[in-house]
């Protein structure tokens, strides 16, 4: 799982005054961003056991859209880094209402979280410039996973619910942190479905609602948001191999906005953001061991930055 990023252009003494109502937030607003799901193993609970998964995921974006779509003037440079292992159990046998159970739990760990933003304002340049983050960030539990269907099946499908501890450090007076500050809770669910009768082209969707909380040192209650992550692809055969090419991407909106107290009244503009892009998957069938590389590109973004999300996964079931 990974996340993006909360910074806030502000000015000192002054300047602060003379660019009120400039103040800009650069965000996908909570824990669960999207860009490394929705591809032809991601839809389906893993085979009953253990299995272990990582991701190694790298957001950049070098501007920033305003509530119209529209570019703004701000100077703007976002890097973001880091890999989300994770631990995930599948039950050996159907045990609720025919689908097998699971739990799961995530600790991303952030190898670089940095900022730098500059603007001309009526008072004056303003820049900020937020050295780098590293470090845990808050942790995933997934508590309730129920999944149908399985790798001879025509379709397959899941439902869950999983929620993120604030055990990343947060610190208000930054505008970067490793953690986000306030609990969240998600309902996942999602499945893919073979579109010929040879299952050789695919399409699944993953959806997330996100419900979260108030944050600490702040008082902001966070809006809620909903994303949508989906593929469409042909499998390939070669020898032990199994090759999955994929067009994928998602859809993110925020559902309801934040409600700030250091914002005039209170309400922020919502976040919508979109991507594209290409996904090769790589099985290797006989030790379930799956390599996948994705790059996605952000567009008909509002009031939040745009920049593309690379990611490299592995995974392994035992």
């Amino acid at each position: 799982m990974k996340k993006i990023f909360r910074a806030r252009l502000v000015g000192m003494g002054i300047v602060s005054v003379l660019i009120m109502g400039f103040v800009t937030e650069i965000q996908a607003v909570g824990h669960y961003v999207p860009g490394t799901n929705g591809g032809f193993d991601d839809a389906q609970m893993p085979p009953p056991g253990w299995a272990f998964r990582v991701d190694k995921f790298e957001y950049s974006a070098s501007e920033t859209m305003d509530n119209n779509g529209d570019k703004t003037d701000i100077n703007f440079d976002l890097n973001v880094s880091g890999i989300a292992p994770n631990l995930h159990f599948t039950s050996q046998s159907p045990k609720l209402f025919g689908a097998r159970f699971g739990v799961r739990v995530a600790a991303p760990y952030y190898l670089q979280k940095d900022i730098e933003i500059s603007a001309n304002t009526p008072g004056g340049p303003v820049s900020i410039a937020d050295g780098k983050e590293s470090g845990i960030g808050d942790i995933n539990i997934a508590p309730f996973l129920l999944g149908w269907g399985g790798p001879k099946m025509s379709y397959t499908s899941f439902l869950g619910f999983s929620f993120f501890i604030p055990t990343g450090d947060f610190d208000a007076s930054k505008d970067m942190s490793k953690g986000e500050g306030f609990w969240s809770y998600h309902l996942e669910a999602g499945g893919r479905i073979f579109l010929d009768s040879d299952k050789k082209w695919w399409s699944s969707a993953i959806s997330v609602l996100s419900i979260n909380g108030q944050q600490d040192g702040t008082n902001k209650d966070m809006g809620n948001e909903l994303s949508i992550e989906y593929g469409v692809g042909r499998v390939f055969f070669s020898g032990p191999f199994l090759i999955n090419p994929a067009l994928a991407g998602f859809g993110y909106w925020q559902l309801t906005a934040d409600d700030d107290p250091a914002i005039p009244n209170n309400q922020e503009e919502s976040h919508v953001k979109y991507a594209v892009g290409p996904e090769l998957a790589v099985i290797f069938l006989p030790k379930n061991l799956l390599i996948k590389a994705r790059a996605l590109y952000e567009y008909g973004v509002k009031n939040g930055p745009k920049g593309k999300n690379i990611s490299i996964t592995m995974k392994y079931s035992f």
